[in-house]
């Protein structure tokens, strides 16, 4: 499905009957929509799931400059497409970049949410320092990405530890030539003005925060496990999983534990009268 909104025409991967409750999924770096399929299939039954291709993936076009990839602007276009759609309120479900703009979204409140679901995921980074050499580091990969045969910027961006357990994975090559399909000059725009680098600090938002957030990291994925328990200490309504044994993509690396944890959240939220958390983390 490809529906316009605004200066985006955004192809959806969706599953399950519109009438149902409208959970969105956003995906991660050199992903798109269709990497959600095996966990949307599960949950059709009970959710209109919709996983929209990110500014500068898959097969989602943008109409204009450079800023419209930016967080503020994606973040806009990604609530225009749900007015669009007649998604008057949603759960969210981010991975890594796509947890970015699910916690952004959140935190501004640009549309009505129920409850919001990271998977390795961060608020930004806390310093001007930190962005700045982030910033650097990101127009580097942009550079490779304009410069080098793609298959070849796939397979080195994979070699990095954070993807250690996924490439020992049964479903690892498929999800490489995924990838492939996407368009070098559409990821070097979004490396450039929706990095990590580039998008706003949301460090200061956290406990502002009222709606129920739900962070996700791997046992071996220790950085995001570091940053999973600093934003459980900021947020006012939230509840930490640690996946045992997987790393940085849980919902590949151990889909069922994800399933399960997702669906469980999913079914409090949906409910007219959502019960807020206390934190916890397990």
């Amino acid at each position: 499905m490809v529906q316009k909104a605004g200066s985006y025409s955004f192809h959806c991967t969706t599953a399950g009957a519109t009438t149902l409750p409208a959970v969105v999924f956003l995906h991660g770096f050199m992903g798109s929509g269709s990497d959600w399929l095996p966990v949307m299939n599960a949950l059709s039954q009970e959710y209109y799931c919709i996983a929209p291709d990110l500014p500068g993936h898959g097969s989602t076009e943008v109409h204009g400059g450079g800023e419209l990839y930016s967080m503020e602007n994606t973040s806009s276009g990604l609530a225009e497409l749900l007015r669009e759609l007649g998604i008057n309120s949603c759960m969210l479900v981010g991975y890594s970049m796509g947890g970015r703009i699910a916690l952004y979204l959140t935190a501004t409140g640009v549309l009505p949410i129920r409850a919001t679901v990271l998977e390795s995921s961060s608020p930004g980074l806390r310093t001007t320092e930190e962005r700045q050499a982030r910033r650097q580091h990101d127009e580097g990969l942009a550079h490779r990405l304009e410069t080098t045969p793609f298959k070849e910027f796939v397979q080195r961006w994979y070699e990095q530890p954070l993807f250690a357990l996924l490439r020992q994975h049964s479903s690892f090559e498929a999800v490489a030539a995924r990838r492939c399909n996407n368009n070098p000059e559409g990821l070097a725009l979004s490396l450039r003005h929706l990095g990590t680098g580039t998008q706003p600090s949301l460090w200061d938002a956290l406990p502002s925060i009222t709606t129920p957030v739900v962070v996700l990291a791997g046992e071996y994925d220790t950085k995001f496990v570091g940053i999973g328990r600093d934003m459980a200490s900021l947020l006012p309504n939230t509840r930490l999983h640690i996946a045992q044994g997987a790393g940085h993509t849980i919902h590949v690396e151990d889909e069922l534990w994800y399933r399960e944890v997702l669906r469980n959240v999913l079914r409090q939220y949906s409910t007219a009268q959502p019960i807020s958390f206390s934190q916890s983390t397990d």
